[in-house]
């Protein structure tokens, strides 16, 4: 299967360790930024992973309230997941549905 490696937690960890240092990242995270307003209220994530791009974009905008949500592999990968999203400030962070080997992990991150 396709991206089955990132069912394994040092997987994720190797990614995660590295992030930083990706070519050209720091520009994609600048366009992100200039295209969501500073008055956003609510942030929607999809896909959240570990939460970064959230953080980054409420950073800018500490009114708004912050929604992340990522679909993934109920395994390996979802006690990282969840801990990373609670280490971010989420609250009411749960693997919510599950089914076959997907699952759903919603948080919610109040406006400071």
């Amino acid at each position: 299967m396709v991206g089955s490696e990132w069912t394994k937690s040092e997987h994720v960890d190797r990614h995660l360790a590295h992030a930083d240092t990706f070519p050209h990242r720091a520009e994609g995270e600048s366009v992100l930024l200039d295209h969501v307003p500073l008055g956003a209220r609510r942030i929607l994530d999809l896909g959240t992973g570990d939460g970064h791009l959230l953080a980054l974009l409420r950073a800018g905008r500490p009114e708004s309230m912050g929604v992340a949500v990522d679909v993934s592999r109920a395994d390996a990968r979802t006690r990282p997941q969840l801990r990373w999203l609670r280490e971010l400030g989420f609250e009411d962070v749960d693997c919510y549905w599950n089914w076959l080997e997907m699952g759903l992990l919603i948080g919610v991150k109040p406006a400071r």
